[in-house]
């Protein structure tokens, strides 16, 4: 590589022609696929909830096909 600059915009263009679905999620950030069970982003929906003793919302990402989910605080 010549330069930090070269090496984003080929990590730019890998990412435009990988033909990924990439998708953000609050609480969790961007996404392409579960990582138990690698169902696609299209199988995964994002979540929020309220802890109204705590005053704090959370919310994050949960695959539709294994279950598994993450997220946090925001």
């Amino acid at each position: 590589m010549e330069s930090q600059a070269e090496l984003l915009k080929l990590m730019q263009q890998t990412v435009e022609e990988s033909g990924l679905e990439y998708r953000y999620f609050e609480g969790f950030g961007v996404i392409v696929g579960c990582p138990r069970c690698g169902a696609p982003s299209s199988k995964l929906d994002g979540w929020s909830a309220v802890d109204d003793r705590r005053d704090d919302m959370y919310a994050g990402v949960r695959c539709g096909e294994c279950g598994w989910e993450e997220g946090g605080e925001i």
